[in-house]
């Protein structure tokens, strides 16, 4: 008899510590328990419910299945070990034990709640939804069911429904913490900045270190282009919950967006080291690694891409475009990043037929920008008797000497950056532009739910975005049938369409009109220069192996690299002097000004396109200074730029497909000084008569295009 109620008493004991939330105190006493041959499946039960609040899951699952054995039909242990399995990412056995708990006990609101949980967890928002309202079914005046429902509406982009959850929550619990901080978030999303802060703040002045509020104030601050204040707060949320993974990825993101690459990876790996099912984050590690031409991994890395589609991941196709030649990968990963983070409801809109048709450009990057130096002159020399054109900013950079060329070049210059989703909206609309140009695409800072809002009743991909968006924001992509081929078009979600010559905008003003004689560095004169101006992140090891070849094939050559940064110059040296070629034949040259960049040219003899992210700026400055390039083509828009400039001036001799052929055309120009010099006249002739040196030819066939699109939605 005494033995029983030395029992109970431990039992009561444990259950007085966990009601004081006095967990170890608790778990201790249980364990003692074990160790004392008690069993019990209250003892397993609590211990598996102590282990899930601790976050030790395996430990929770094994302690929630003794107390099963033992209780086959305790409800709460089987709820419990459908949470851990939830957390554990195992969706499987989590549907199992919470129908299993279910069906105990059919009555319970927090069983469903758990159930809704597994749904919206495993990306099936619809069915959590479902479940939530069976929640409020049960318990109306649940506030933690609004909240969820308020995040699970927000997941599918259903701001309203969102805000009007999250704000039921607060009728039930003014103060409840994740429905306020929920709020911030959506504001933030919708770009109403000063709102979402008052929120985050409200928290904080609340609970100071509520991790979460702190994480989306910061997160709201780099938006608005506050990177230091944002950096501070993310560290200051990791003082408080150094593994939490959301602020160790985007403190990675804003050090990245530093150039410092080597935190970002430190950062990035960190998670990886915490949740190795972060398959997102692989992508974003290989991009700070290609960024300073870090191969210590390179196959292995490589071979992570194979499985990163898996799962509910949505990922900016933009990142993959420097490793992987897969267009159709391309679309899949466009439409499931455009779906999870810019799919809005569209707005009606009218057809205003006018006496000139209105064309707006948008975009974060009217500054220093190789988007801006394409596209500057051409805003100017648009048929002002047919067309009004407009520029749409919305980005925290400093103006300078090109913004201001943009401003002057165009009709209307509208600033919208401070401005949230719905009140640019409104301003395009009263602006009554016929064609809204997109500049941005997937690229930092874009802005593309306001597409999807549906700014314009002709709304058009250009330029800035080297692919599909996979959405049904965007009616056209301009291209040319070389970059997207008629039996590519079913890669783009887009409805392609085309200019006769070549996609590219240019100025030909900065095409040099003679050699100047003050070079910018000293070369051997009796040596070939191949160069290869490309950012470094676009440099795969497979192709700088095939430059490699070329310099020992062809011992008279040197290479000519713009270097991005010094670890990148610094790991392209220990990789050539490591594969048996002498540094010095390696001279790396730092960013300059477009005049200098230009007038540089004249040292180099060929120029070595990367792959699988060509050229595009790039590669028109270079044939634009009389230097030939030997390009490899593949399938992807990025893999085709330099072809398609080539194609269109006549010279696919410079086109190659394979490696074997890239490596032979180079060390034929190299060794064959007729044939280079041949290459080079007909490059010469072509600067004087074709398209792509002559901003006003190409002005016209995209006002043309312009117009046959105009012409085609408001005359039906």
């Amino acid at each position: 008899m005494s033995s029983r109620k030395t029992t109970k008493e431990r039992l009561q004991k444990a259950l007085d510590y966990l009601q004081i939330g006095q967990i170890d105190l608790a778990e201790k006493v249980y364990l003692d328990c074990i160790d004392d041959a008690i069993e019990n499946n209250v003892i397993y039960a609590n211990l598996g419910a102590i282990c899930l609040m601790k976050q030790e899951l395996k430990r929770a699952v094994f302690f929630l299945k003794k107390a099963l054995f033992i209780q086959p039909k305790d409800s709460d242990a089987l709820n419990n070990l459908a949470i851990a399995y939830k957390e554990l990412k195992n969706y499987y056995e989590a549907f199992d034990y919470a129908f299993k708990s279910i069906r105990v006990k059919p009555s319970c609101s927090n069983y469903y709640q758990t159930l809704a949980l597994i749904y919206l967890d495993s990306g099936d928002i619809v069915n959590s939804i479902r479940y939530f309202n069976k929640v409020l079914e049960l318990e109306p005046n649940s506030f933690k069911a609004y909240s969820f429902l308020g995040r699970a509406f927000k997941l599918q982009n259903q701001y309203s429904l969102a805000i009007e959850n999250y704000q039921k929550a607060l009728l039930i619990r003014p103060n409840h913490l994740d429905s306020i901080i929920g709020l911030g978030n959506l504001f933030r999303n919708q770009f109403k900045f000063e709102l979402a802060i008052n929120y985050f703040e409200k928290v904080i002045n609340i609970q100071k270190d509520n991790y979460k509020a702190l994480h989306g104030l910061a997160i709201t601050y780099g938006l608005m282009g506050f990177y230091p204040k944002a950096k501070l707060l993310f560290e200051e949320v990791l003082l408080i919950n150094p593994n939490f993974e959301s602020a160790l990825i985007n403190l990675g993101h804003i050090e990245f967006r530093n150039k410092c690459y080597v935190k970002a990876i430190t950062l990035y790996q960190q998670v990886l080291s915490i949740n190795p099912l972060q398959k997102s984050l692989i992508i974003y590690l290989l991009r700070s690694k290609a960024h300073i031409c870090d191969w210590s991994d390179y196959s292995q890395d490589i071979s992570l891409l194979e499985n990163i589609d898996s799962g509910n991941n949505a990922i900016s196709p933009m990142l993959f475009m420097s490793f992987q030649d897969k267009p159709n990968l391309s679309l899949s990963r466009a439409k499931n990043f455009f779906l999870q983070n810019f799919k809005r409801e569209s707005k009606e809109i009218k057809k205003i037929k006018k006496s000139k048709i209105r064309i707006a450009y948008f975009s974060a990057n009217f500054n220093n920008h190789p988007v801006t130096l394409l596209i500057r002159y051409i805003l100017k020399l648009h048929n002002r008797d047919e067309f009004e054109v407009f520029a749409y900013s919305y980005s925290t950079f400093e103006e300078d000497e090109f913004t201001w060329e943009i401003r002057n070049n165009v009709d209307k210059y509208i600033d919208i950056k401070g401005l949230d989703d719905l009140k640019v909206l409104r301003q395009v609309r009263e602006d009554s532009i016929d064609i809204a140009i997109d500049l941005m695409g997937f690229t930092t800072d874009t802005r593309f739910a306001l597409f999807s809002y549906r700014l314009a009743p002709i709304q058009i991909s250009y330029l800035g975005y080297p692919g599909t968006t996979g959405s049904d924001a965007i009616d056209y992509l301009i291209a040319d049938r070389f970059l997207i081929p008629e039996s590519h078009q079913r890669f783009y979600s887009e409805e392609v369409i085309y200019l006769p010559n070549t996609y590219l905008a240019h100025d030909d003003r900065l095409i040099p009109k003679g050699i100047k004689k003050d070079t910018l560095e000293d070369f051997p004169k009796d040596k070939v220069i191949f160069t290869s101006f490309n950012a470094n992140y676009k440099i795969s090891k497979t192709i700088f192996d095939v430059w490699i070849e070329i310099l020992l094939t062809f011992e008279e050559s040197i290479l000519w690299i713009y270097a991005s940064n010094e670890l990148s110059k610094k790991n392209l040296i220990l990789y050539a002097e490591d594969n048996g070629l002498n540094a010095e034949r390696l001279i790396f040259s730092k960013k300059v000004s477009i005049e200098s960049h230009l007038n540089r040219h004249q040292n180099a003899d060929v120029f070595l396109d990367t792959f699988c992210y060509s050229s595009g700026a790039t590669a028109w400055l270079s044939l634009a200074s009389g230097v030939p390039i030997v390009t490899l083509c593949g399938n992807s828009y990025t893999a085709r730029m330099s072809s398609s400039l080539l194609q269109a001036i006549d010279m696919t001799e410079l086109i190659t497909y394979n490696l074997k052929d890239y490596k032979q055309l180079a060390l034929k120009l190299a060794r064959d000084k007729d044939y280079l010099h041949h290459v080079k006249s007909k490059l010469k002739m072509s600067l004087e008569d074709s398209s792509i040196f002559n901003s006003q030819l190409f002005t016209k066939e995209l006002d043309n295009l312009y117009k046959k699109l105009y012409i085609k939605h408001f005359n039906t």
